[in-house]
């Protein structure tokens, strides 16, 4: 499995949901600057961010597994966090 860079991530990630940095800054209660350098790879969002950043796009952190759900015969995914 390749490795993903954290920051190329992010900006492919929000451009997808058509977001800018500024919008996605408001989302997240950041300046437009922090997500700049993020992006850059500069640096990276504090770790406290990260669940809820995962959780807006859809992603997993690395604490996280998908469980497979089957209701009605529709195949779903959640997320279950490791203790």
């Amino acid at each position: 499995m390749a490795d993903i860079k954290l920051h190329e991530q992010l900006a492919s990630l929000r451009k997808q949901k058509g977001l800018t940095q500024e919008g996605l800054a408001q989302i997240f209660g950041v300046t437009n600057q922090s997500v700049s350098k993020w992006e850059s790879g500069a640096c990276c969002p504090d770790i406290s961010l990260l669940p809820d950043i995962a959780n807006f796009f859809g992603t997993l952190t690395k604490n996280e597994k998908p469980t497979k759900i089957i209701t009605n015969g529709v195949r779903r995914y959640a997320v279950s966090r490791k203790a």
